[in-house]
């Protein structure tokens, strides 16, 4: 069985980190400029440009087998792996 991230989990991802990333944007903004409608406007253009390009971003590296080790095995409703011996627990 391939594990593999829900859409929601990655775009969860991408505004928490989205807070932290756009947050040291803004301040950083506003330290060289002291300018806060500027601060405003490059934080709103920041976080929507990077949240759509983050979630691209996890979405393809999701589908990169590359570098993944090991596997989860996949079982039967009864605990069994598929082609696999069942040991007498198994009801096949």
């Amino acid at each position: 069985m391939h594990m593999h991230e829900s859409h929601i989990r990655s775009i969860l991802k991408g505004i928490t980190w989205r807070v932290i990333a756009s947050g040291t944007t803004m301040t950083v903004v506003y330290v060289v400029t002291g300018d806060l409608a500027l601060m405003a406007s490059v934080g709103a253009i920041d976080v929507t440009a990077k949240v759509f390009f983050y979630y691209l971003h996890e979405r393809s590296w999701g589908r990169v087998h590359w570098g993944i080790v090991g596997t989860v095995p996949e079982f039967s409703d009864a605990g069994c792996p598929p082609g696999g011996e069942c040991s007498d627990s198994c009801d096949s």
